[in-house]
């Protein structure tokens, strides 16, 4: 049996599919304390039985609640600090390519509430308990797809409400993860000097559901990353 008391917490987004998933079962196989956040118990249920199917001891906490809204973000956030005032690794994996505009009831375009608003406000939230912890790590899920991010004009593309074509979202997608980039140096650089270390990564092209194309389009998957 796992010692829970000497278990190191990670908490992942986007676990319940795709490379989240995948990265949740390899923690839970080295014994970490997995924090996992969904949308739905129907969601947390499965993703449970996958993990215990191969690490059966794996301890997991479920925090429920929609990312694209800050209002859930912030209390996810909470929660998860209220129980764990010490994180060891924050993986800010969840993310969004959407091939249509999309309002959230709070007022932000969706993807870049889900791919940057999100990942930046959790870390804050959490950031306590991280520094507590000896060494903790950050890992933002970016992408080589910032690359291909057209014209950048930062007050304007947190603000852009404007429709946009299958086409044109893949500028979209990499202004997205140019700013988790670009968040993660200046997370780097403020936390220098509490042990803390962030990253970005970018875990390369896969084929998962945040890629696919709607039901007509030529192009069936998009790169995950």
């Amino acid at each position: 049996m796992v010692n829970i008391a000497k278990q190191s917490v990670v908490v992942i987004t986007g676990a319940t599919s795709g490379i989240g998933q995948l990265a949740a079962i390899e923690f839970a196989k080295q014994g970490f304390h997995l924090v996992l956040t969904t949308r739905s118990d129907f969601k947390a249920k499965s993703v449970d039985e996958l993990i215990k199917t191969v690490a059966p001891d794996a301890t997991i906490d479920f925090f429920f609640g929609d990312l694209s809204l800050m209002k859930d973000v912030v209390r996810i956030g909470e929660e998860i600090r209220q129980k764990h005032p010490k994180i060891d690794v924050l993986v800010n994996n969840a993310g969004l390519h959407a091939f249509k505009q999309r309002i959230t009831s709070e007022g932000f375009a969706e993807m870049i509430a889900v791919n940057y608003l999100a990942p930046w406000l959790l870390t804050q939230t959490l950031q306590h308990s991280l520094i507590n912890a000896d060494n903790a790590r950050i890992v933002n899920v970016a992408s080589r797809a910032a690359r291909n991010h057209g014209e950048f004009r930062v007050t304007e593309d947190l603000t852009d409400k404007s429709d946009f074509t299958v086409k044109e979202s893949s500028k979209l997608y990499g202004k997205s993860k140019l700013l988790d980039i670009m968040f993660t140096g200046e997370l780097a650089r403020r936390l220098n000097a509490t042990g803390v270390i962030a990253n970005a990564v970018c875990p390369g092209f896969n084929v998962t559901g945040l890629g696919q194309c709607p039901k007509g389009s030529k192009q069936l998957w998009r790169a995950a990353a």
